[in-house]
């Protein structure tokens, strides 16, 4: 049995998508404010996501707070509304100075942090969500799960056509775990003292999680920044 442990870190984030008239679109953007994160996601032919972190782990602050919920599947998540995405802009970036038309839908989501205490044994192995999930902004748990689903399926193949060890599957789970604890800073691996900014050193965490990288890649990126991984 594989236990899938709840780690701290839980966040609470309220996304739109919408359409809106902006010239500089064609960068992700990444908001550091006070103790919130937000990321601001081009989608092309005017359209655009912000999700923004609210103060409160579980539901919007009080401010945000709506009796309405969007419901998919079986779960209902807080709905909010145009004037909930224009307080945020002006409180967090108000240097997006779009003209907002259409908002195409919004909601509340929460995003847990977990891992498993084990990627697998015998004929049953995991990859992506089923052994990980992480905060939106940096994407990890999609973009990370992908390149495990590739790597674990050369993995199988290598063992069925070719004949290679059982090895390579337990090799895989010690990679992956390896990986997953230092992405989520299970152990706190985030060292910053070789970082020339000061506010840099004093958000070293928070800036890795937003890093759409892992592995080397990951590690090269930080690096730029004086981060240690």
């Amino acid at each position: 049995e594989v236990e899938y442990q709840e780690l701290d870190g839980a966040q609470t984030f309220g996304v739109f998508e919408f359409e809106a008239d902006w010239s500089e679109d064609e960068e992700v953007r990444v908001v550091l404010h006070d103790d919130t994160t937000s990321v601001l996601w081009p989608l092309g032919d005017g359209r655009f996501r912000w999700s923004f972190e609210l103060t409160r782990p579980d539901l919007p602050p009080p401010r945000l707070k709506r009796r309405l919920a969007v419901q998919m599947g079986d779960e209902a998540f807080p709905y909010l509304s145009r004037e909930d995405l224009d307080t945020l802009i002006a409180a967090r970036a108000p240097w997006f100075d779009a003209e907002t038309r259409e908002v195409v839908w919004s909601m509340a989501v929460r995003f847990e942090r977990r891992l498993v205490d084990s990627f697998g044994r015998d004929n049953v192995w995991l990859a992506g969500d089923a052994a990980h999930l992480a905060g939106p902004v940096g994407a990890h748990s999609m973009n990370v799960g992908m390149q495990e689903a590739w790597d674990l399926s050369g993995r199988i193949g290598s063992i069925l056509r070719q004949g290679e060890p059982r090895t390579l599957l337990t090799e895989y789970g010690d990679e992956r775990l390896t990986e997953w604890r230092r992405l989520l800073a299970v152990d706190g691996t985030q060292d910053a003292e070789e970082a020339p900014d000061p506010w840099i050193r004093s958000n070293a965490a928070r800036i890795a999680d937003t890093i759409p990288a892992s592995g080397e890649h990951l590690r090269k990126l930080a690096g730029q920044m004086g981060l240690s991984l």
